[in-house]
């Protein structure tokens, strides 16, 4: 969804607004103080959005960076930053939600979030499309002498001169891990120039600008694991893992095994079949709400069969078996590529709705769990466990 100041200072404590406004000099009528926090709110995101200022337009900015960590896996990122920083913790369980906590983090304690904000990028695409997995020798020391250093930035800039013309420049950061004593790099490799068009303090002007290609990489000295998250395929994961080794783990002949992830078996869907739902975790019902199966020996075409939000008692078998003569044996044909799984909860008390969780699968490996809120992704992953939808863990 696209940021709304509006809607996210509505989740900001008038005190928090207010210290942020004071933190960037913006000063706005004293006698807005002493109204109410949605008219606080409303009152600040107009001024910010028709002050047509540098310092306006840069705290409309910052604000948006406030939205983008005001998660629980964006907390969780600040106290990993923070090596658990006992003032840090303290006061997180003084305020109000995640839209203060974040905001507080960004007016008092600005350098750890943005160390924060990078160890939330690795996170978020770690596990996408951007992330590969390897293990390497364990019990290694990364080296931060500036000669290593500038080698390293030296080896990435030559690979995205050869690969495209790109990497003029090059800058890495450390960042410690103090949450899964790992080491991460950070990295930025200067992109091709591109023509943006933009607004600087409401003129409308054509520049050419400069793109930051963002990349990082992840060692766990225990273990020999090594995470690289990056756009462009094997290729730039590759020469980013064999750089990090040959330069800053000082290992002449780096060797990289592929770590295994565990994969979803999903045919077992294709069957009517009882998904037990665990009353003690306060799971109602399970249902197989939607699919998405392709034709063996066929590399073209889909079928995504989807059952009804609104009714948590239909499947997709339900409605394989109103659509079709085969009934839901039809579904033998294929192979299942993706399921949405729905989890319906018991309603807790004191509200009117029930809480529902839609867990994604996509073979071979890809989910939604990660981006579940953790007690919910403990449920999530102890139920698909049980109902026998993991084919390999990895060791």
């Amino acid at each position: 969804m696209p940021f709304s100041v509006r809607g996210f200072l509505r989740q900001v404590s008038a005190k928090g607004i207010r210290e942020f406004l004071g933190s960037r000099q913006i000063a706005v009528p004293d006698r807005w103080w002493s109204e109410k926090g949605s008219k606080v709110a409303a009152r600040v995101a107009d001024y910010l959005l028709t002050t047509h200022s540098v310092v306006c337009d840069r705290a409309l900015a910052e604000l948006g960076r406030a939205d983008a960590m005001a998660t629980e896996r964006g907390r969780k990122a600040f106290i990993n930053a923070s090596a658990h920083d006992i003032q840090i913790t303290s006061a997180f369980g003084a305020l109000e939600n995640d839209a203060d906590r974040a905001v507080w983090m960004l007016t008092a304690h600005a350098d750890l979030f943005r160390e924060a904000e990078e160890l939330l990028f690795f996170d978020y695409h770690s596990e996408r499309r951007q992330g590969r997995h390897y293990t390497t020798e364990a019990n290694l020391e990364v080296s931060r002498q500036k000669a290593d250093v500038d080698l390293f930035k030296e080896d990435l800039r030559a690979f995205y001169r050869r690969q495209d013309g790109s990497g003029v420049s090059c800058e890495v950061e450390f960042f410690e891990r103090h949450g899964d004593q790992c080491l991460q790099v950070s990295i930025y490799v200067q992109g091709l120039p591109a023509h943006a068009t933009e607004f600087a303090e409401g003129t409308f002007v054509r520049r050419v600008s400069t793109p930051a290609l963002e990349a990082a990489i992840v060692y766990e000295p225990a273990t020999g694991a090594t995470d690289t998250v990056a756009r462009g395929g094997r290729d730039v994961h590759e020469a980013i893992r064999d750089a990090f080794a040959r330069r800053l783990l000082k290992v002449t002949d780096p060797r990289f095994g592929v770590a295994r992830k565990r994969s979803f078996q999903l045919d077992s869907l294709k069957e009517p079949r009882e998904l037990p739902a665990d009353p003690s975790l306060g799971v109602k019902s399970v249902r197989v709400r939607a699919l998405r199966l392709v034709p063996p020996g066929f590399r073209r075409g889909q079928m995504l069969v989807e059952a009804p939000g609104g009714d948590p008692t239909a499947s997709v078998h339900d409605v394989a078996n109103a659509w079709f003569t085969e009934r839901s044996g039809v579904y033998r044909r294929f192979s299942v590529v993706h399921a949405t799984i729905s989890m319906h909860f018991e309603a807790e008390v004191g509200r009117k709705r029930a809480k529902t969780i839609n867990i994604e699968l996509t073979r071979p490996n890809n989910s939604n769990l990660k981006d579940l809120p953790e007690a919910e992704r403990r449920i999530a992953e102890a139920h698909i466990e049980r109902w026998g939808l993991i084919e390999s863990i990895a060791q």
